[in-house]
């Protein structure tokens, strides 16, 4: 690696750390999708729609990202207060 151009060290230096990255999710039952969920989560309940807004996904990306986390226990799905048609997900303790 001594001879290697300084843009393909830091390059490998990137995926060693995305790596580790995902292994350290994985460890906890979390992508890094549903990381970003639960970040914007932190804020209060959210509509899925809103946190694919905040997040800049599709509604539907979303959905199945608030699913696997619902499923794992991070989020649970309650009727919105201003419109029982509608719901919120919101993190879990």
């Amino acid at each position: 690696m001594d001879d290697w151009p300084t843009g393909r060290l830091l390059s490998m230096a990137a995926r060693l750390v995305e790596h580790a990255w995902v292994d350290a999710l994985e460890a906890r039952g979390l992508t890094h999708a549903g990381m970003i969920a639960l970040h914007f989560l932190d804020a209060g309940a959210q509509s899925q729609t809103e946190l694919a807004r905040l997040a800049k996904v599709q509604t539907q990306t979303m959905s199945r990202t608030i699913d696997r986390l619902e499923r794992s226990g991070f989020v649970e799905r309650t009727a919105d207060p201003a419109d029982r048609r509608r719901q919120v997900g919101s993190r879990t303790p």
